[in-house]
C-alpha cells in the first residue's frame, strides 16, 4: 500500500551460473561434504548438524571445509568430534572443489520457519548437480520440494537417501 499498488513479489536469490553449474570439473568423491561455518550461538543448528552428519558418517566419508578454519574464535569452532573431518577451508573462488567434488552436499539452515529464507548453499549445490541433504527449512521445502533430501531426523534422512546410496 505504501507504493500505491499491490504488485510486490518475492524475488529469490539464486546462484552464480559461471561458478555453480552442472559442468563436471573434478572426479567426484562418493561421499558428503559440508562447506560452511559452525556457530555455538545456534543450539538448534548445532543439533541438526550433529544429527545429520552423525547419520551420514555411518555410511560414507564426510568432509568439512570450515569457513573459519585457522581462526581462534571459540564461538566458531567445530566440536572436537568433527575436527578429524575438517579439510581446511576454501576461498569462495574455489568453493566448486567442494560443491562439484562430491556426490553429496550438506546444507544446514539456521532460520527454519521462514517461507522464503534458507542458506544460499542449497541453490549452489543443486546448480552444481550435487545431491543435496539438508535439515528442514520451510522455505527450502516450498522452493524445491523433494529435490532436496531434508529432515531434522538423521534416520529419516538415511531412509530417503537409501535409493540414491544403493
Amino acid at each position: 500500500t505504501e507504493l500505491g499498488h499491490d504488485r510486490v513479489h518475492l524475488l529469490p536469490f539464486a546462484c552464480e551460473p559461471r561458478t555453480h553449474n552442472p559442468i563436471e570439473a573434478y572426479p567426484r568423491i562418493d561421499g558428503f561434504c559440508f562447506a560452511g561455518s559452525y556457530y555455538v550461538k545456534y543450539p538448534e543448528r548445532q543439533r541438526d548438524f550433529s544429527t545429520i552428519v552423525d547419520a551420514l558418517r555411518k555410511v560414507s566419508v564426510v568432509d568439512i571445509y570450515d569457513r573459519n578454519h585457522g581462526k581462534e574464535e571459540p564461538s566458531l569452532k567445530f566440536p572436537d568430534a568433527y575436527v578429524p573431518l575438517i579439510r581446511g577451508n576454501l576461498p569462495y573462488d574455489q568453493i566448486d572443489r567442494a560443491y562439484k567434488g562430491y556426490r553429496y552436499g550438506i546444507n544446514i539452515n539456521t532460520v527454519k520457519q521462514s517461507q522464503s529464507m534458507f542458506a544460499r548453499r542449497a541453490f549452489d549445490l543443486l546448480a552444481s548437480n550435487t545431491i543435496t541433504v539438508s535439515n528442514f527449512s520451510r522455505g527450502l521445502r516450498l522452493m524445491f520440494g523433494d529435490l532436496v533430501v531434508s529432515s531434522d531426523n538423521g534416520q529419516e534422512v538415511m531412509r530417503r537417501l537409501e535409493p540414491l546410496l544403493a
